[in-house]
């Protein structure tokens, strides 16, 4: 029997991971993430990441931290991006901490192989912005 690699059995789960790397954001913006361990971009389709195999997304857990200084506590609100098209809100976390947390464990989102999946993160306008925010974690995808 051969197996076929580009195909994972069906009732398995893989993980796909995505990272930011130092960030100072600003009021008011739309910033994206993939898996390169860059800076957050406001240009949408740059940073992504692949998704290797049809499925349903189930869960995402994103933890971030800021590095300097934790900012206020206005509502950030973090989804994730299919084709530079269409969001799916992981959470929204109004927190004056440095540890933010961004997690969701009843998604229901389906892609397909090749899809292009990104971190959307909308942030409000701070009175206390944070500085040196980073940030890393995995989604969760049921394969087919």
């Amino acid at each position: 029997m051969t197996r076929n690699p580009d195909r994972l059995p069906s009732n398995k789960q893989i993980t796909l991971p995505f990272q930011w790397g130092g960030s100072n954001p600003g009021d008011s913006k739309t910033y994206y993430a993939g898996a390169a361990l860059n800076a957050l971009t406001e240009t949408d389709d740059i940073f992504y990441v692949l998704c290797p195999v049809g499925g349903i997304i189930s869960a995402a857990m994103i933890h971030t931290y800021a590095t300097t200084t934790a900012g206020s506590a206005e509502s950030i609100v973090m989804s994730l991006r299919k084709n530079a098209a269409t969001d799916y809100t992981l959470a929204t976390v109004g927190l004056a901490a440095a540890t933010r947390d961004f997690i969701n464990y009843s998604m229901s989102a389906s892609v397909a192989k090749g899809d292009r999946l990104a971190l959307k993160i909308v942030t409000p306008a701070w009175v206390t912005n944070p500085v040196g925010w980073v940030g890393s974690g995995v989604i969760v995808i049921n394969v087919y």
